[in-house]
């Protein structure tokens, strides 16, 4: 999931969490499909 499909997006997220490397978020995410659990790397933003 990119931060483009999140722009403008109706939605709520909760239980932020990281990886144990740090090079992934994993969010409770409720939206108008339902609520999912997302992965989401971000080692392109850590790693600069």
């Amino acid at each position: 999931m990119s931060a483009d499909a999140l722009e403008g997006a109706e939605h709520w997220f909760n239980h932020l969490r990281w990886s144990r490397d740090g090079r992934q978020v994993c969010i409770d995410s409720m939206r108008q499909e339902g609520r999912r659990m997302r992965v989401i790397d971000v080692s392109s933003v850590v790693d600069g």
